[in-house]
């Protein structure tokens, strides 16, 4: 069964089985998948792996605000003949950190009038996009897409999505960690399985390809 809007508040052994204890009363499992942020991990394997959840809650995280926009093609100073580009952290832009061309990408979304823009806003140790109300963050953007693309007038619409602690930061040597994570869980708590954005790649991909390949080792 699936349950929806069901906070897990604790996880302990009952016998042979695990006993999660949720807003909606005692669940038994064989195996539990965590895929939840670092974090959040933390928190429940405290009292089960204490070494790999104080490593764990240790794991830095980035917050990070997604602008898509729609603005006339005619407004473009630069062809639409790529997916998009970076920006490096060196670079003197305040606010833009990336820019994908979903119009070029997709072609669901290529329009002869109107392109489709995602901009990223926001990185590590630097609050200075979250801080700003929406109207605000999109005209900062606006500007830096001028100064990188050319373009000259306003957006015909947009929308701002933040995501706050989201972006797991991966430190050099953190494949190896991961990997001593997995096993001391696996020692402490045989049955729990670790998977998501905080551990093998955070992009879609990359947490689809982990939940699949738990899933795996719990059928």
């Amino acid at each position: 069964s699936v349950h929806l809007s069901c906070p897990v508040s604790a996880i302990t052994r009952d016998g042979s089985t695990w006993s999660l204890a949720t807003s909606l009363g005692a669940i038994a499992a064989d195996e539990i998948v965590l895929a939840t942020p670092a974090r959040l991990t933390a928190r429940l394997l405290e009292s089960l792996a204490p070494e790999q959840a104080a490593e764990l809650a240790n794991l830095d995280y980035a917050s990070a605000a997604m602008v898509t926009l729609a603005v006339s093609k005619n407004s473009l100073g630069v062809p639409l003949d790529a997916s998009g580009f970076l920006v490096a952290q060196t670079d003197p832009l305040p606010t833009l950190t990336a820019c994908s061309w979903a119009s070029a990408k997709w072609a669901h979304l290529d329009d002869p009038e109107v392109a489709i823009l995602r901009v990223s806003a926001g990185k590590h140790g630097d609050t200075h996009a979250l801080e700003l109300d929406d109207p605000s963050l999109v005209q900062a953007l606006v500007l830096d897409l001028a100064t990188t693309m050319g373009i000259d007038a306003p957006p015909l619409e947009w929308r701002v999505t933040r995501w706050i602690d989201a972006l797991p930061q991966y430190r050099p040597g953190h494949p190896a960690r991961v990997a001593a994570w997995r096993e001391g869980v696996n020692a402490e708590a045989p049955g729990i399985h670790l998977a998501g954005a905080a551990y093998d790649g955070l992009g879609l991909p990359a947490c689809i390809r982990q939940g699949r390949q738990a899933a795996a080792a719990i059928a």
